[in-house]
């Protein structure tokens, strides 16, 4: 199931050490999958972690290439 309402992917941006960052604002307890894809249709699972006591979910993705398109969802397993 894909997360919608009001859970948001936040403060997209590239770090100064070339990796790809994000913050996830969802609901406090709740699991969530954080998910890679390079061509929308096959989603490979990067990263679980529930959301803190404010809500929020940060994310680094430590394999981040200057090469490829990569596209990122965070869905409920």
């Amino acid at each position: 199931m894909v997360v919608s309402g009001i859970n948001v992917i936040a403060g997209p941006s590239m770090g100064t050490d070339g990796k790809f960052h994000f913050s996830f604002v969802g609901e406090f307890g709740q699991l969530y999958l954080v998910q890679l894809s390079s061509d929308l249709k096959n989603w490979i699972p990067v990263a679980t972690n529930t959301v803190d006591a404010l809500g929020n979910l940060d994310f680094t993705d430590s394999t981040t290439t200057p090469i490829g398109a990569r596209f990122y969802r965070v869905v409920v397993p």
